[in-house]
């Protein structure tokens, strides 16, 4: 009995996971419309806009970890409805500005889930001038020189 009682703390109750913050822009190869996500608790859902050429606006999100995206429509989940899900990218909490690469799912993932979502730390410090970093698509690990130096690029991101 003295043991148990020793692991039994009073307040020692499992804390809620912490909230993330965090800034994004999104990319994707291939057109994606018609996706969002929801900023903040309690909010609308908020489109998504894709580029074909350049990253997306800079948007802000604070909530649970994993960031969702969802079909905007026929009804987002704020308004009550069950949208489903199309993407989540689970983001470290020590990242506050971040990249979200969105590849197409073929055939659609476990869930329904549409796109697979890379996330890149976007901070100067990471990517700072003269850094090369390259995303293999291919699901092939590829070869060949940069500046006569020989690189192996396996699928993902290679920085």
């Amino acid at each position: 009995m003295a043991a148990l009682a020793l692991l039994a703390r009073p307040g020692s109750a499992a804390q809620p996971p912490p909230e993330l913050t965090v800034h994004f822009t999104v990319f994707s190869a291939v057109p994606v419309t018609g996706l969002g996500f929801i900023p903040k608790p309690e909010t609308a859902v908020v489109g998504v806009n894709f580029y074909p050429t350049s990253r997306s606006p800079r948007y802000e999100y604070r909530g649970s970890n994993p960031l969702r995206f969802y079909l905007a429509s026929p009804t987002p989940p704020a308004a009550g409805g069950e949208a489903a899900v199309m993407a989540e990218v689970f983001i470290p909490l020590a990242w506050h500005e971040v990249l979200l690469l969105f590849a197409p799912m073929v055939p659609t993932g476990a869930g329904g889930m549409a796109y697979r979502v890379y996330v890149i730390d976007d901070t100067l410090a990471r990517h700072a001038a003269g850094r090369l970093s390259f995303i293999n698509f291919s699901g092939l690990m590829l070869s060949g020189t940069v500046d006569e130096k020989p690189l192996t690029l396996k699928e993902g991101l290679n920085a």
